[in-house]
């Protein structure tokens, strides 16, 4: 079978993910500044900069988030009818993320 592209549900995931991302990114960048602040460490060289574990927790935090919103709407077992799987859902909702958290890596170490 051949690969399905849906236009309206591909830009509406990855439109949520990102938002949802942006909103948990926030979070965690003042969650770790404060807490570094707290504790009296040297603050980062940039105030995007956040720990690698803190990254991972940050996409998984959205996978968590999108999987429990495409659940809600019932996204996930209309897209799974028509052979638009779980992990595609998933990658859908995190490659944009991964993406530009790579971006804010790569912007912050140059």
């Amino acid at each position: 079978m051949g690969m399905i592209f849906l236009p309206h549900f591909t830009s509406s995931i990855v439109a949520r993910s990102l938002v949802s991302w942006a909103f948990v990114r926030a979070l965690v960048t003042v969650g770790s500044s404060a807490l570094e602040g707290a504790l009296r460490l040297a603050p980062p060289d940039h105030p995007l900069r956040i720990a690698p574990v803190a990254v991972l927790a940050v996409l998984a935090i959205v996978a968590v988030l999108g999987r429990v919103s495409a659940r809600r709407r019932n996204e996930d077992l209309f897209l799974l009818s028509l052979g638009y799987g779980r992990a595609r859902l998933f990658a859908t909702m995190l490659v944009p993320i991964t993406l530009a958290e790579l971006a804010i890596g790569i912007a912050v170490r140059l």
